[in-house]
């Protein structure tokens, strides 16, 4: 465009006739309404490009916003002792009942955890059983069984959680999670909260030992 306008140019220069400059001039005219042209619609799409990267990241920050206040909501309902329609309140299946010593336990948990190698004394010292050193696609399905009526499930036991997305874990999880600091941010980035990272098991609450449980910790993961 730049060397057809410096044509132009050189050409009415070296015209003489005044009609002849008259013409190039015309035809100059064209050739920058045609580059003025070129340019708005270069600005154009990139305007275009710019408020939709701007709408992109504000629809992932109202998600993000979205998510850890349903979390929030729920554990608020929990602890407020309200009854909230599709809020899953912490059970002891939840919690795979690592808070409870033997005797307290379902005759059926009992059986399931007989069948992962635990009796009384390692369950209640919290000893791991020959189950707890295999990854859950090495159990036998009786093991898989067990496990599950325990509450556990295959994210839980191989990896607490930690490769799944924030918004895309359980509601009862979810919300454990919020319960000791965690937001969806410092979930996706496994940044732990401050009130918990540096205790230890010992020096947990009994609500923070059952939501991490929750997440499947127990005394000898955490430490």
């Amino acid at each position: 465009m730049v060397l057809l306008e410096n044509l132009i140019e050189n050409i009415s220069d070296a015209c003489c006739s005044d009609g002849a400059k008259q013409s190039v001039g015309k035809l100059y005219g064209t050739v920058s309404a045609a580059k003025e042209d070129e340019v708005a619609a270069i600005t154009e799409k990139k305007e275009e490009t710019a408020n939709k990267e701007v709408a992109k990241n504000t629809e992932k920050k109202v998600k993000s916003a979205e998510n850890t206040a349903e979390a929030e909501e729920s554990l608020k309902t929990k602890n407020d002792g309200g009854k909230k329609e599709d809020s899953l309140e912490f059970t002891e299946n939840h919690m795979k009942y690592e808070l409870s010593k033997w005797q307290e336990l379902p005759e059926k948990i009992k059986k399931s955890a007989v069948a992962l190698g635990y009796k009384e004394e390692t369950w209640n010292s919290g000893e791991w059983s020959d189950s707890d050193y295999k990854w859950w696609d090495n159990m036998t399905k009786s093991e898989q069984t067990a496990a599950e009526i325990i509450g556990w499930d295959k994210t839980a036991w191989d990896t607490k959680y930690e490769d799944v997305n924030f918004s895309h874990l359980p509601q009862h999880v979810k919300t454990a999670a919020a319960s000791v600091g965690f937001d969806e941010q410092a979930w996706n980035e496994n940044s732990w909260p401050e009130g918990t990272k540096h205790k230890w098991w010992t020096e947990l609450t009994n609500e923070e030992k059952g939501a991490y449980a929750i997440l499947g910790y127990s005394q000898w993961t955490w430490e």
